[in-house]
């Protein structure tokens, strides 16, 4: 479990892979030799930017009781990780779900600060700055009372991030790039992050054509279909949001990604000058977004 979450927070999807190799031959000997597997290649899947909000789920539900082979200190470790990491996937997406959560870990003073981040990213990606802003707060504070949360709660980091971003927030994104650049530098894994948000960055400021230059060569994802969009290049917007759409549907991507790439999708299908085909195609996503709210997957 420490391996396991220490390569998450390294962002080392390579290291998490090898895990997984050295664990898989040992699954049929104990339920606990299972359940990490399972939990190693949620959290690869993870870092791949893959949905395994469902997977995490039934996995918590093992963890209600009691199991072979793991001492209960152990097994709430794990159960309060899981909380954690589920508490994003669902804040992300604007579930209240996610507050659930949060409460869990609030309940336990040694994850209270994951709590708080968990209430924060939500807030952020409701648009309300302020309120995230004012659980940052309590997070700082609660963090220097337990120690051990500074560990876990570095994977939230890289949603903030975003959540900044999409609230427009230069101030939020210059704090969350800071401590970016600082786990770029102690661990490689984080330098295709730090990128990323240097480019998020770097359009809110006006510079898309600084931003296309830190993703030179990423994967095609939206911050790159927003630069064009902000160059005028609607065309080449659509095509980058189109490819990338088609190739995270079938990957199953994580729904925040998905979501913004229908929204950009849209966005650059109306600036070719086909308004009745993006409106068209808008309210196509919003119907499949609630659907999926209804089966209990991505809210809208």
């Amino acid at each position: 479990l420490a391996l396991v979450e220490t390569y998450v927070v390294r962002n080392d999807p390579n290291a998490l892979s090898e895990l997984s190799i050295i664990i898989a031959p040992f699954q049929a000997l104990s339920p606990m030799f299972e359940l990490l597997f399972e939990l190693t290649r949620h959290a690869l899947d993870a870092l791949e930017g893959k949905d395994v909000s469902a997977r995490r789920m039934k996995l918590l539900a093992k963890l209600e009781l009691p199991l072979d082979g793991f001492a209960p200190g152990a097994q709430q470790t794990l159960r309060s990780v899981l909380t954690y990491w589920l508490g994003i996937d669902k804040a992300v997406v604007g579930s209240e779900s996610a507050l659930d959560h949060a409460a869990t870990l609030e309940r336990q003073p040694q994850y209270a600060p994951l709590g708080a981040q968990v209430r924060g990213i939500y807030h952020l990606f409701g648009g309300n700055e302020a309120e995230a802003e004012t659980w940052q707060k309590r997070r700082e504070m609660l963090a220097l009372q337990s120690p051990f949360a500074d560990l876990t709660s570095t994977r939230g980091v890289s949603y903030e991030a975003v959540g900044y971003y999409l609230c427009g927030s230069v101030l939020g994104m210059r704090r969350v790039l800071g401590e970016v650049r600082r786990l770029a530098a102690r661990y490689p894994g984080w330098k295709r992050e730090l990128r990323s948000v240097e480019a998020m960055y770097a359009l809110l400021r006006g510079e898309p054509h600084t931003a296309l230059l830190f993703l030179e060569g990423e994967t095609s994802g939206p911050t790159q279909v927003q630069a064009f969009i902000a160059l005028g290049d609607a065309e080449s917007a659509l095509a980058i949001a189109e490819q990338a759409l088609a190739s995270g549907k079938q990957d199953h991507d994580h729904p925040m990604h998905l979501l913004r790439l229908c929204a950009l999708r849209n966005v650059a299908l109306s600036g070719t000058g086909e308004g009745p085909a993006a409106s068209k195609a808008l309210q196509a996503d919003i119907a499949e977004a609630e659907r999926a709210r209804e089966a209990n997957a991505a809210p809208l």
